[in-house]
């Protein structure tokens, strides 16, 4: 994973999932909701500006949990993202 803090880390993922989709046919505007899960909540507002960033046109539907843990200890952010390829115009 790149970065230490949540900010890096959620601009990271949310350009793996732009990679991702693109192999797909599909864009960031094809995203119709994504699912957060976030280890420490007093640094949503650092995810919030990566995930703004990533969806310019407006943010999908979303929803935020917190987590103790992730599956690695230096993993701060995860997020599951749902797309309908061809629905963002």
């Amino acid at each position: 994973m790149i970065g230490e803090d949540v900010y890096t880390q959620s601009s990271q993922v949310f350009k793996n999932i732009e990679d991702l989709l693109a192999v797909a046919g599909a864009t960031m505007a094809d995203v119709i909701k994504i699912n957060t899960f976030l280890t420490d909540m007093s640094q949503y507002g650092e995810f919030s500006k990566a995930r703004n960033e990533a969806f310019p046109a407006g943010v999908p539907a979303s929803a935020s949990y917190s987590t103790p843990a992730l599956v690695l200890p230096s993993l701060l952010v995860e997020v599951e993202a749902i797309a309908i390829i061809g629905s963002g115009g």
